[in-house]
């Protein structure tokens, strides 16, 4: 895995995204992840070739070398820099991981 931080973009105007965060950011006392809400109107996307409604349309990881993981790829990531990528562990399963994707 890339090295941390692993900033995340996240659409703070959905409660289920939000709450998502929120529950991350209790659980973030080693610093591992970042937060940026990418449903400010005036946010614009760091990463090339990814633009705000790709951003807003599934959740984006940025990793500190510049990687870039998304979707459920993202999700658990952020699960195992808090401690808790056995919650989502079952989304890495090669037959989970395609379905959910």
């Amino acid at each position: 895995m890339p090295a941390y931080p692993l900033t995340l973009y996240y659409d703070a105007s959905c409660p289920l995204c939000h709450a998502e965060m929120h529950n991350l950011m209790l659980r973030n006392e080693d610093g591992r992840l970042a937060f940026v809400d990418a449903s400010a109107r005036d946010f614009a996307s760091p990463v090339a070739g990814i633009d705000r409604d790709q951003m807003m349309a599934a959740m984006h990881g940025v990793w500190a070398d510049g990687a870039v993981s998304q979707g459920v790829d993202a999700i658990h990531a952020a699960y195992v820099a808090v401690g808790l990528g056995h919650v989502t562990a079952f989304t890495q399963w090669p037959v989970m991981n395609a379905a959910l994707a």
